[in-house]
């Protein structure tokens, strides 16, 4: 049988509702990122005989669960979602729903207190009032030292932080903005999205082609940045569409 669907965050969608939250003042935010994490997701014996390679006459089976496999990703992502939502019967839950109420991995959770909380894979990120994001950094502490995940990457950053200097999540350059309101005499909020300019400069550093010479794991390269950048930005899918037919022909007439 075909795995569920995933249920992947769209990034504009997302940003846009962790935008609301910034209505009740100034936000936090925590980004993070688990390290290898389809290696860290142990399979049972009985499973890992469908996940291995033949090399030198001699069967080597994986002991995690593989990449390429076709649950593999709904499997990562719905332990993801498992650890972050993970709560003891005397904890109060600090989402709005539990974890089990959903049919499939959500695209995200809204926390309560105000907020929003997604991952994709194993990339995590929450946005919210300060209270509501300390309590949820202790929360995420806690869960990942009690399942024993390797973390990457992990930092909460507080309102004027994200003010200069930002938090990077996706590939976007995630900043608040603040402007004084002279009607209302008050500051208003708002999130504000961007490219990853460190991330443009490395690909324009490294180079996707060779000039004249098309291949499949060039075009692969190219189609993938390219629907990265679109899922950074609210344009129609439709208008990137050609340009990936274009290259898919050029590689398989190579």
């Amino acid at each position: 049988h075909p795995p569920p669907p995933v249920g992947l965050p769209y990034l504009p969608h997302l940003l846009t509702v962790a935008d609301a939250t910034c209505a009740t003042g100034p936000v936090e935010i925590i980004v993070g990122d688990f390290r290898h994490w389809f290696h860290q997701i142990e399979v049972t014996k009985r499973t890992s005989r469908f996940f291995g390679v033949r090399c030198d006459k001699r069967n080597w089976i994986w002991r995690a669960l593989a990449m390429g496999h076709s649950w593999s990703p709904f499997v990562a992502q719905s332990i993801a979602w498992a650890i972050l939502a993970y709560r003891s019967p005397d904890q109060p839950n600090l989402f709005e729903l539990e974890f089990d109420e959903f049919q499939q991995p959500p695209q995200f959770m809204n926390l309560r207190g105000g907020g929003v909380a997604t991952v994709y894979y194993d990339n995590f990120m929450a946005v919210g009032p300060s209270d509501t994001i300390r309590r949820l950094r202790l929360r995420w502490e806690t869960n990942f030292a009690l399942f024993g995940v390797a973390l990457k990457h992990f930092e909460c950053k507080t309102a004027k932080e994200l003010r200069t200097d930002g938090a990077k999540y996706l590939g976007a350059d995630i900043r608040l903005q603040r402007a004084y309101d002279e009607n209302k005499k008050s500051w208003t909020y708002s999130l504000m999205w961007r490219l990853d300019e460190e991330r443009l400069a490395k690909w324009a550093d490294t180079g996707a082609l060779i000039v004249g010479i098309v291949t499949p794991r060039t075009t692969a390269t190219i189609v993938g940045r390219l629907l990265w950048q679109h899922s950074l930005s609210t344009t129609p899918l439709c208008h990137v569409a050609p340009t990936i037919e274009i290259l898919r022909r050029a590689a398989i007439f190579q």
